[in-house]
């Protein structure tokens, strides 16, 4: 005979098998030909042993689908009077908030992805200074390329770890001239580049000219030499002139349609000076043609 201990772990043992399990009172046919319970069916009963229940399982099931008939209907009715409302302040404030007014067309028809750059004048630079005023050593065509320059593999300041700035070869914008007369007197964008590229030759670590160099491909339309020339901005820049080139990121990175990454950036700049207007519609603009904000 076994002993009386081997008895008593078989007794808390098959307890323990009756104490987790459970009855199932509906079961179906799949395609696949398998018998499977159907533990959160209305036909599944507590007691399946009480036929009066069991009788009356379809008269169970038809309240239950009236129930949820009801439920869906008045789902639906409260989005829609909950959309209603929404659409009749945005009206209301269309027609009677002074800025709206004097804006004379609503925030969509606005163009959110205009080009920003923080003033120079702003952080006390004088840019025109560090550009070459000897035309004849300037060659024609000539480009900053920053990679070329000042080689970079990595910066702890650069925010390599945003996917963004790990695809930046791929990244792609449309042309911004207009920002010529925001950056620079000089007649032409060839001009301007080929003298950001003369005086770069001569200063490598300027972060001032890294910056105009970025300047000069964004007018070009040419994102992955304008993140280059940043990336080295970023990198040689004092903390407290590092919003320059954050702004200017955060607006490349936004043109190419990488707005979580760019809010990141634009984020940073505020944290170095809070007071910057221009960042905060540089933030706005981004949030809105992401559609965080429904205009």
């Amino acid at each position: 005979m076994a002993p009386k201990h081997v008895h008593f772990w078989l007794a808390v043992l098959l307890l323990q098998c009756f104490r987790l399990s459970f009855g199932i009172s509906h079961w179906v046919v799949t395609k696949e030909g398998r018998i499977e319970a159907q533990m959160n069916s209305v036909f599944n009963m507590k007691r399946p042993y009480d036929l009066v229940a069991f009788l009356e399982q379809e008269k169970r099931f038809q309240e239950v689908e009236v129930l949820r008939v009801e439920l869906l209907n008045h789902k639906l009715s409260s989005d829609g009077e909950a959309e209603g409302r929404s659409e009749s302040v945005q009206s209301t404030l269309y027609r009677t908030d002074p800025d709206c007014l004097a804006s004379e067309k609503r925030l969509l028809e606005f163009d959110f992805y205009l080009g920003t750059v923080l003033p120079w004048e702003h952080k006390g630079v004088v840019s025109s200074q560090f550009l070459s005023t000897n035309i004849e050593t300037l060659k024609p065509h000539s480009e900053p390329d920053c990679s070329q320059v000042q080689p970079l593999e990595f910066s702890p300041h650069a925010f390599e770890h945003l996917k963004a700035m790990q695809i930046r070869h791929n990244l792609t914008v449309g042309a911004e001239p207009a920002l010529r007369s925001a950056v620079t007197d000089l007649a032409t964008i060839e001009e301007y580049g080929n003298r950001v590229g003369l005086a770069l030759a001569k200063n490598k670590t300027s972060w001032v000219l890294y910056n105009m160099a970025a300047y000069y491909w964004r007018m070009r339309g040419n994102a992955p030499q304008s993140v280059e020339c940043l990336r080295r901005a970023l990198h040689f820049s004092p903390r407290r002139f590092k919003d320059v080139s954050l702004i200017s990121l955060g607006n490349v990175l936004h043109r190419a349609h990488q707005p979580e990454d760019a809010i990141i950036v634009v984020y940073a700049a505020l944290d170095i000076d809070d007071r910057l207007s221009l960042a905060y519609f540089t933030l706005e603009s981004t949030v809105i043609s992401r559609g965080w904000i429904k205009a």
